[in-house]
């Protein structure tokens, strides 16, 4: 597999195959991590392209940003995107929490407008949207 991916190492000058392991120069060895690294960026910012929830995105950012600490514009739209997710989740959470059915009890409706507090107080944690456009 290693002289897969690198075809223009010479086998014997380079690399030397042992029976469960494989030696390398530093050469070999630099040019096998720059195409891993490029293999692992590429991936990771496939998947910030890709990802559509609130958790892929987390776990996709915490790879790409965190791990690989890849920067750029890929990243921060990816941040972006997470933060206006985030911000519809929580008021998606409050719309919910003040659709009170009619037929609710006291407690039940005190219970609706805690959630509906807690996911304002979401909104207002998220950062996405600023208060001007709320």
């Amino acid at each position: 597999a290693v002289l897969n991916l690198m075809p223009q190492l010479t086998h014997g000058e380079e690399i030397a195959l042992g029976t469960t392991k494989v030696f390398l120069k530093l050469s070999a060895y630099d040019a096998l991590e720059k195409k891993r690294d490029t293999a692992l960026r590429s991936a990771a910012l496939e998947a910030l392209a890709q990802a559509n929830s609130i958790d892929e995105l987390e776990a996709a950012l915490r790879i790409a940003a965190s791990d690989l600490r890849i920067r750029g514009p890929q990243v921060d739209k990816a941040r972006s995107r997470l933060a206006d997710l985030k911000f519809l989740q929580a008021e998606n959470q409050a719309l919910v929490a003040l659709d009170a059915d009619p037929r609710l009890n006291v407690n039940q409706l005190q219970e609706r407008l805690d959630i509906a507090e807690t996911a304002i107080t979401n909104l207002d944690t998220t950062g996405s949207k600023d208060k001007e456009s709320r």
